[in-house]
């Protein structure tokens, strides 16, 4: 399971918590993988969340092909 978060970590370790603007980042590196790998098409459905401040919860589910 720990795979599955390496974009998270990854930008985390990178930058820190950047509040709401780290989910961005994280979906950026996740299409930047996606592309660079010639992924398109492959099942690249992409769940995300994110937490703010006040109980604030955003949630998503994307594809792409």
């Amino acid at each position: 399971k720990q795979n599955e978060l390496r974009h998270s970590y990854k930008i985390l370790s990178e930058y820190g918590n950047m509040s709401s603007p780290t989910i961005l980042f994280v979906l950026e590196e996740i299409l930047q993988e996606i592309k660079n790998n010639n992924l398109h098409g492959v099942n690249n459905n992409i769940f995300g969340a994110a937490f703010g401040p006040g109980l604030t919860m955003e949630t998503f589910i994307a594809s792409y092909d």
